[in-house]
């Protein structure tokens, strides 16, 4: 289960739920928290798998159980009403969050996320490797090399320009993970939890979404490429806006803070 260890807390103001993605935590966000939090009581939270703990062998890690233990957990905090900022696979559990709870969810604010029947790169493949032997000296090694870590394979998709790839985003975002067992085996939990039926049917769940949708999407991102993004943003009944950010590919919050920052608060406003 979550704990309040799991959470950071900023600000005073409007509550502002963020959730990260896969394979990232709650400090993607701490470039554009600092100007949120200047109008918004910002809740920053690492999902199970991503706490840097071990959870219960039980756990639950379908994007239908994150979103229900985000939802009581914020609950448990106090928070009723808030509006969720939440990337790639945190935009999932969001839209998850948004059908389950209406009275809960004021507006989704959603970057470079899932769309319905598209595979992004390399997934499929890591879900398939993820529990063989020696996965975490391999994935250890790899992330230390300049080579694959700007590779396709690697975080090249991630950055319009490549020097965002640097040492403290290697130590944050790669080895962090691959040098404790414990912290890579909940990172691979997290990974299998991610189901490809759930993210087809995004359809269906965005039509039980009555909350106001906004987009932020990196322009150049390879991963999420943005013309599948646009169009299954027009499909969606409460859409409210979709923002292109040029030169920034899947971490456009990472990458264009300032601009980002920005973008939430006109939708906000």
């Amino acid at each position: 289960m979550l704990n309040t260890k799991d959470i950071d807390v900023s600000g005073t103001g409007p509550a502002l739920l963020f959730l990260h993605g896969w394979p990232f935590h709650r400090e993607t966000y701490y470039k554009i928290i600092g100007q949120l939090s200047k109008s918004f009581t910002c809740y920053a939270l690492n999902s199970l798998g991503m706490t840097g703990r071990r959870s219960d062998s039980s756990a639950d890690f379908s994007f239908e159980g994150h979103a229900n233990r985000t939802l009581e957990f914020m609950r448990d905090l106090g928070e009723t009403r808030y509006t969720v900022v939440a990337h790639d696979t945190g935009g999932t559990i969001a839209r998850l969050m948004a059908a389950m709870a209406p009275d809960d969810i004021a507006h989704l604010i959603l970057l470079n996320t899932e769309i319905p029947n598209h595979r992004p790169p390399f997934i499929p493949s890591y879900q398939k490797t993820s529990h063989l032997p020696g996965m975490r000296y391999l994935q250890n090694s790899l992330v230390r090399q300049r080579w694959f870590q700007r590779s396709a394979a690697g975080y090249g998709g991630c950055f319009f320009d490549p020097s965002f790839i640097d040492a403290e985003f290697i130590s944050k975002f790669g080895t962090y993970w691959t040098k404790s067992p414990v912290r890579y085996r909940e990172l691979m939990r997290y990974l299998r939890g991610v189901d490809f039926n759930v993210i087809d049917d995004l359809d269906n769940t965005h039509s039980e979404i009555r909350c106001p949708v906004s987009f932020i999407w990196g322009e150049n991102d390879p991963t999420f490429p943005i013309d599948l993004g646009r169009a299954m943003a027009l499909k969606m009944p409460t859409l409210r806006n979709f923002h292109a950010v040029p030169e920034t590919r899947f971490l456009p919050h990472e990458e264009k803070p300032d601009r980002v920052a920005t973008l939430i608060l006109e939708e906000m406003d």
